[in-house]
């Protein structure tokens, strides 16, 4: 926002304290209390006279002189000569400016080369242009504003050449900020630009490019060649074109990156590009080489030692095109690197484009300098035009900019209008160089200086009223929620007169307003700002008011949104202003409720006691007073519907009306106000269409003229029928909605999804003495002691100090209050950094600590005394705190476990669909199913080459010991869970019992975890086996006694003196998934595409007098 920083310009910028009292400013006795060029008048300083006048300062800088022991070449003063001219007004001249400490020349000027003005360079101007770097917030680091006092002020100066000084006054306090809920901006995609010459003759068919490259020994035989060590590159062949005449050796050894199409250019022309290989040469010898480039080439040779044996281009033959040369070599047995380069070159000419690549429309910001004069050579250009933006150049010099809105894939034209000394033009990719007649520097340039996505805007309503987002404010712009912390903001408010006065307004979240020092709120309670819900009633309460300044305080807390962590404290998107938004607004205006302005020349002119609903809502005339009978009135709207098909018109009309679509009549009507008529539109087409409407009072009466008994008026809205829309909904792989055909509808998604856990993580630790015990501080610093029976004290602390999300995670880390490691709450992943101190003296008893080891980190008390470590650990958050957003409705998985249907309101995209972005935590392999109509999130399943498996099964044996592992599924037939017949077949081996357990599975055998699968696997090809065809018997007999050794005779540990396995829990296969409901066709909340409210507006009239807009940000206030 605009308003978020200011800047405030003096000699010592926008920290500084400034004082206004002449009596505080530097007092003095005698002459030596002063600074330099001041003497002592009236007990205080002032310039030594020298017929110059004051025009700034003094500025007293007493303590920052006593902070920084003088010294400072500050300026104090400015003092310019006065001179009266003939129209009587008064001039300065010959200024001079005064310093605290006088500002030399450094030691040996001017004998330092070359010559410079130092003095003047490095005083003029002093300070004014500085730019001071703003405070930089984010969602876990920011606090309220603190209210701004004593900023130095500025000087204004008037058109007859005096000045007033004014100082940047907050207009609340501390300062507010306009917020709204929504609108969050994102970019989508990629976008770059260059500029091009686009010639016909650059096309591959006209100019390809290649590689090729033999190398033979001394016999002629072939050691090797380009296209056997071609690597990612590929075989260019021969050309399509017999006129680029390449010789047998490009066709049989050709490469390239890429081989275009005939009719696109090369993506690389102009571009050097490298091919490394390496090639073995057996034996010492003679060796030749035979290479050729179109058109460019480049060969480089490097031993084993990394000494280049060749480096330098090809000779180019300007009679061909094309580069060749046979190089003959004495090389020593060995193997070397050979790296060669191509570059096809860019045929000059052709038209001058701006080419959008990418895959998204964009921004393409474009920069015209020029620094030409015409007296040399002539100027350069006339103008330059790129897609209708025009550049002109005007003058000897300037520059100019212009934003291209383009879409990606597009060549954009550039037409040039010379100037009286065109010289012509160089293009450099980002550039565009024009010159004069004179031809040696370019006098005028046209850069590209940025391209971007275009910005997507999404969550535009958000959750608060028009109301809420027109007038809402809070004590920072839209960077931090601050939620659960109160904000207090002070105003002062002008009444213009002894009246009622109504307050109305609302607060996300718990809000008070007090007036005048009082301590009883006249508004307490929670929103009132909201679009829907039982909080969406704004508060509205009459004050009688004196005329003059009033005192209001309101008193605002952000909730958190509903989302906490286990203490019940704010996490993840409590901080996140699109999720939970904090602000207030409030309108003050005078009399016994707010009045809306008129809006247009039409207005609204209901409601009435003689009319129903529709009526009320709708009618409209041009006037809400006056009956104006006897007249037809006319008014037409302009109307875009957005798809074609059946709509039906709405309509009411008092006294008598008649409706038109694009010139035709298709109602007439006389009164119907108290309910309202249809009429079916048939096959209305897309695009633009005119609605005009007549009404005509015509009543006769005695009392006609009497508005109360003769209202007026026509309304009408435009809905398209059910039948319209045919949209039909899937889910992309991303999570991603995805909505195609046309039309509008509701779409109920049902999440179902298992209960929640929270997770752990455990440490170890090893050197520790046999007496050393902890204690938990706080939950982000533990402590240990060597020796707990002697009394605790700290001879050793791990603390967390930060911890950075990655990307929307919301983990948090705390240690766990049984010492054994850490808790982690949220989802998603962040960047935890822990220090590790201790102050120890081991020789007395022994370590506290000793080693600790967490997730893979080492800290180690690496004295006997004292030091330090710290270190940064990835951290993960719960593998099943699943929580997803859409179309403003979350789904978010709890402690127990849940299924529930939401409703969101989208709208078609036509074949290509309109995507509604979605949002989410931890879902690890997303993944849609059933064609798009089930949204699988966190799926458990994985899979490798030879298996799939589910990650995480609880394995339970007996003696009440528990492990997990990444299963096969034990259906050990299924073709699609095990690819291969000796996969089947070791799976089947792991669950048959044969180990020398007996009874049914899972209590026999070993459960057919992912690693010792593909292991065993492994084993089997290694020894000969093949993955395809039946499985060799004599090949897994002796397997099978492999697995059988692992398992009962394992000098490692038997794995047959484990407990049985009693029982194993695969989990659900997705933690949690969505799935798509039937449509509501052609239903929404707003389904009107188009009312007789849709008018020009102009605002007139209303009785607001003040509103929390009005006192945002800072406003200049003169210095008394």
């Amino acid at each position: 926002m605009a308003i978020a920083y200011y800047y405030p310009e003096g000699p010592l910028g926008p920290i500084c304290d400034y004082v206004t009292d002449d009596d505080l400013r530097r007092g003095c006795s005698t002459d030596a209390d002063c600074p330099p060029g001041y003497i002592c008048v009236d007990g205080r300083c002032v310039p030594v006279g020298d017929g110059r006048s004051t025009t700034y300062g003094p500025v007293d800088y007493g303590d920052i002189e006593r902070i920084l022991e003088g010294g400072i070449p500050a300026l104090t003063t400015k003092r310019c000569r006065v001179r009266t001219l003939a129209d009587g007004t008064e001039e300065y001249y010959d200024c001079v400016d005064d310093f605290l400490t006088p500002i030399g020349p450094p030691v040996g000027y001017p004998l330092i080369e070359p010559e410079y003005d130092w003095e003047g360079g490095s005083t003029d101007p002093w300070g004014l242009d500085d730019d001071f770097e703003p405070v930089k917030m984010n969602p876990y680091d920011c606090a309220p504003f603190e209210p701004d006092i004593n900023i130095i002020p500025l000087k204004m100066y008037r058109s007859d050449g005096t000045y007033v000084e004014k100082v940047l006054t907050e207009r609340s306090s501390p300062p507010t900020f306009p917020v709204r809920s929504g609108s969050t901006t994102i970019e989508s995609g990629n976008v770059g630009a260059d500029f091009v010459q686009v010639n016909v003759d650059n096309l591959w068919y006209t100019n390809p490019a290649t590689l090729a490259w033999r190398i033979t020994d001394s016999t002629n035989t072939q050691i090797t060649n380009s296209v056997l060590k071609k690597g990612s590159w590929v075989q260019v062949g021969a050309s399509n074109n017999p006129g680029n005449g390449w010789t047998q050796h490009m066709i049989d050894y050709g490469i390239y990156p890429a081989v275009p199409l005939d009719t696109e250019e090369d993506p690389y022309i102009g571009q050097w590009q490298s091919h490394t290989t390496t090639v073995s040469f057996a034996t010492s010898g003679t060796y030749n080489i035979r290479i050729e480039s179109d058109n460019d080439g480049w060969i480089k040779i490097t031993n084993s030692a990394a000494i280049d044996i060749l480096d330098r281009q090809i000779p180019y033959r300007t009679d061909v095109g094309w580069g060749e040369e046979t190089i003959s070599l004495t090389l020593a047995a060995g193997v070397y690197t050979l790296e060669t380069r191509v570059r096809n070159r860019v045929l000059p000419g052709g038209d001058l484009k701006l080419r959008v690549t990418g895959d998204a429309a964009g921004l393409v910001g474009l920069k015209f300098k020029w620094n030409d004069n015409p007296n040399t050579a002539g100027t350069a250009l006339s103008s330059v035009v790129v897609d209708g933006v025009t550049f002109n150049q005007t003058g000897r010099s300037g520059e100019t900019d212009g934003i291209l809105t383009v879409n990606n894939g597009v060549d954009y034209p550039i037409t040039i209008n010379p100037g009286t000394g065109y010289g012509g033009k160089e293009v450099q990719n980002k550039d565009i160089g024009f010159y004069d007649l004179d031809g040696q520097d370019w006098n005028a340039t046209l850069s590209i200086v940025r391209f971007e996505p275009e910005p997507q805007v999404t969550n535009v309503n958000g959750y608060w009223s028009e109301e809420g987002n027109k007038y809402a404010v809070w004590t920072n712009p839209e960077v931090c929620t601050l939620p659960t912390i109160p904000q207090e903001v002070t105003y002062t408010i002008d009444i213009p007169a002894d009246d009622t006065y109504t307050f109305t307004g609302g607060a996300d979240y718990n809000w008070q307003v007090f007036l005048n020092d009082s301590n009883t709120p006249i508004i307490t309670g929670d929103g009132g700002i909201f679009e829907s819900g039982a909080l969406s009633t704004p508060y509205s309460v009459q004050q009688s008011l004196t005329a003059g300044q009033l005192k209001m305080v309101v008193r605002c807390t952000n909730d958190d949104g509903g989302f906490v962590d286990a203490d019940g404290d704010p996490e993840g998107d409590a901080f996140r202003w699109d999720r939970n938004p904090g602000g207030w607004y409030l309108k003050i205006c005078r009399g016994s409720s707010c009045i809306t302005p008129s809006t247009v020349e039409w207005v609204p002119s209901g409601p009435h006691s003689s009319w129903g609903d529709f009526a009320d809502t709708y009618l409209v005339y041009p006037s809400s007073n006056l009956v104006l009978k006897g007249t037809v009135h006319t008014t037409s709207y302009n109307i875009n519907v957005p798809f074609p098909g059946n709509y039906t018109l709405e309509y009411a009309v008092d006294d008598a009306g008649t409706i038109s679509l694009d010139g035709t009549q298709i109602v007439s009507s006389t009164y119907n106000a108290p309910s309202s008529a249809t009429y079916t539109i048939s096959n209305l087409t897309a695009g633009p269409h005119v609605i005009t409407v007549t009404v005509e009072t015509q009543t006769q009466m005695q009392d006609s003229d009497d508005w109360t008994r003769n209202p007026a008026g026509i309304g009408w809205t435009l809905t398209p029928q059910a039948s319209a829309s045919n949209i039909a909904v899937r889910f992309k792989n991303n999570g991603d909605l995805l909505v195609t055909g046309e039309g509008f509808g509701e779409v109920p998604l049902t999440f179902t999804s298992v209960a929640a856990t929270a997770t752990g993580v455990d440490w170890t630790i090893a050197g520790d003495s046999s007496d050393s015990g902890y204690q938990i501080a706080s939950p982000t610093k533990i402590m240990w002691d060597d020796d707990i029976g002697g009394g605790f004290d700290e001879n050793a602390s791990l603390t967390i100090s930060s911890i950075t999300q990655i990307g929307t995670s919301n983990v948090g880390v705390t240690f766990s209050s049984d010492g054994t490691g850490i808790d982690i709450t949220g989802a998603g992943s962040a960047d935890v950094v822990f220090d590790f101190a201790w102050n120890d003296q081991v020789s007395i008893s022994g370590r506290a600590v000793g080693t600790l080891i967490l997730l893979g980190q080492t800290f180690t008390q690496t004295s006997n005394t004292s030091g330090s470590q710290t270190a940064t650990i990835r951290v993960n958050g719960s593998t099943s705190a699943v929580s997803y957003y859409i179309g403003g409705e979350s789904f978010i998985q709890t402690t127990s476990a849940v299924t529930t249907t939401k409703t969101i309101e989208v709208e078609g995209g036509g074949a290509q669909g309109r995507t509604y972005s979605s949002s989410a935590f931890y879902t690890d392999n997303i993944r849609a199913e059933n064609d798009g109509q089930r949204l699988c999130l966190n799926d458990n399943s994985g899979s490798n080459e030879y298996m799939s498996f589910m990650r995480n099964v609880q394995i339970n044996r007996t003696g009440s010991f528990t492990e997990y592992n990444d299963l096969g599924f034990t259906d050990h037939t299924d073709s699609t869970v095990y690819y291969y017949p000796i996969v089947r077949a070791i799976a089947e081996e792991y669950t048959s019992g044969r180990f020398g357990r007996t009874g049914t599975f899972p209590n026999r055998g070993r459960a057919p975890d992912e690693s010792g699968m593909t292991y065993w696997v492994l084993s089997y090809l290694n020894s000969g086996g093949s993955l395809n065809g039946p499985v060799d018997p004599t090949l897994f007999d002796g397997l099978k006694f492999l697995i059988f050794t692992a398992y009962a005779n394992n000098p490692l540990g038997n794995e047959a003196d484990l407990g049985d396995i009693v029982s194993v829990v695969y989990p659900q296969r997705c933690t949690a998934h969505i799935d798509i409901g039937t449509i509501n066709q052609g239903v929404a909340t707003n389904a009107i595409i188009a009312s007789s409210l849709d008018l020009r507006p102009f605002i007139e009239g209303g009785n607001l007098i003040w509103n929390t807009r009005d006192a945002v940000g800072y406003t200049y206030k003169e210095v008394e």
